[in-house]
């Protein structure tokens, strides 16, 4: 895909974790999803990997993108900012020295994903309202069970070319899917406490090795601090968000 020049410096060397994704999207007149994950997929030669075309995975997220609602927080905007974070753990901080190249692929499909189509209200409303969502995943993590069911959905449905995954082997697939569906499950901030006080119980316990050479666990912290990472970033952007 064509970038400006403009939005090439902007980017930069994409690893900043302070990249201001709110004025990328203006940018972009509203892409700001399709162009990073594009430009992050070239610049890393990461579709190769998985024999995806250029052309199969830009129909993937832009299916995605649209499919993100005019939310004022869980929109395409917050998706581009959690991949950004992503990425910024796997190159800045060194996370590729543990995952492999299709698991650093499914973390950047997890963030893209996250919070697809999300309906803009909590689990527990769902919940407490009896939202068909609710009925149909029986209460637990409904919208992030959602997310990942639609978004495979898009994946495979017939006649689109949207399938980032068909190029891969069975097990592979399989693997990847996993890979994919555990990600994004962790960002059910109703688990949140759990998930927190289970690493800091490893790290107090001198498991820091076992948390830092486990590919799953490095996955799960990047999509849940970059999920929440606004907070960190300068006080400019995190005042933005």
């Amino acid at each position: 895909m064509d970038v400006s020049d403009d939005v090439r410096a902007f980017l930069g060397d994409l690893t900043s974790w302070d990249l201001d994704v709110l004025e990328l999207s203006v940018m972009t007149n509203g892409r700001p999803l399709y162009v990073l994950a594009f430009q992050i997929a070239m610049r890393y030669e990461l579709l190769s990997e998985i024999s995806c075309s250029q052309q199969t995975f830009a129909n993937f997220i832009t299916a995605i993108e649209s499919g993100y609602l005019k939310n004022p927080y869980h929109n395409s905007s917050h998706a581009a900012d959690v991949l950004n974070g992503c990425h910024h753990f796997v190159q800045a901080l060194s996370f590729n020295e543990v995952l492999t190249t299709r698991q650093t692929f499914s973390l950047l499909i997890s963030a893209a994903i996250h919070d697809f189509e999300h309906p803009g209200v909590s689990n527990n409303f769902l919940v407490k309202t009896k939202h068909e969502l609710a009925v149909r995943y029986n209460d637990d993590s409904v919208c992030e069970r959602m997310h990942v069911a639609r978004a495979f959905a898009v994946m495979q449905k017939e006649g689109t070319n949207c399938n980032i995954l068909h190029g891969v082997h069975h097990d592979d697939y399989l693997t990847m899917r996993r890979n994919i569906i555990e990600t994004v499950m962790v960002t059910d901030l109703s688990k949140h406490l759990d998930y927190t006080a289970q690493i800091r119980s490893m790290a107090a316990n001198d498991k820091n090795e076992d948390i830092m050479n486990n590919p799953n666990y490095l996955m799960q912290i990047a999509i849940k601090s970059s999920d929440l990472g606004h907070c960190a970033k300068i006080k400019p952007i995190h005042l933005k968000w």
